[in-house]
């Protein structure tokens, strides 16, 4: 186990704690984009989900740099899971291309059954505020990570639903890169 493997590498000292004041700016600032962004198509949100992956790909060399300062996981493993989490960014922009994110449900009538007509999607109803918090997996779980996709960090693209989240003060060099 390595111990507070940041600071030792010298990664940079952690960001300091958000104020009050910049919590409730991120969340107007998400609120005032909500309805944008709940009225974007599924090309415009899935096209926003391939250029975060293309942009992680990109980055690629320096994040793995800064998570393994951070994590002393290495190069192989890192580099890893980089690519784990923008195939999975890619898988969801083929999912929101589909329409699967508002994932429709339709049940027709059934007169015999007395079973009337439901039909179901989901729909954004405001902002959602994502925590991440994993040092065993920086990327995955980290800012840009998909590893619970159906209900944090990417899925909140996926959706038609806006987003803000917070970085992991012990891994802030990886935070700082990936989130960016």
């Amino acid at each position: 186990m390595v111990d507070a493997p940041a600071a030792a590498a010298g990664a940079g000292p952690a960001p300091p704690d958000t104020e009050p004041r910049e919590v409730s700016a991120a969340a107007r600032a998400a609120a005032e984009a909500a309805a944008d962004w709940a009225g974007a198509d599924g090309p415009r949100r899935a096209g926003a989900l391939r250029a975060i992956a293309d942009e992680l790909d990109e980055a690629v060399v320096e994040l793995v740099s800064a998570a393994d300062a951070e994590t002393a996981l290495g190069e192989a493993r890192l580099s890893g899971e980089v690519a784990r989490t923008t195939g999975q960014l890619r898988m969801l922009a083929e999912i929101v291309e589909r329409g699967g994110e508002l994932e429709p449900i339709i049940s027709e009538a059934d007169p015999d059954a007395a079973r009337p007509d439901v039909r179901r999607m989901l729909r954004a109803i405001g902002p959602v505020a994502v925590f991440s918090a994993s040092m065993g997996y920086p990327f995955t779980s980290g800012s840009a990570g998909t590893v619970r996709w159906c209900r944090q960090r990417a899925a909140t693209i996926r959706a038609p639903t806006r987003s803000s989240w917070p970085g992991f003060p012990t891994s802030p060099g990886s935070e700082r890169l990936s989130g960016h």
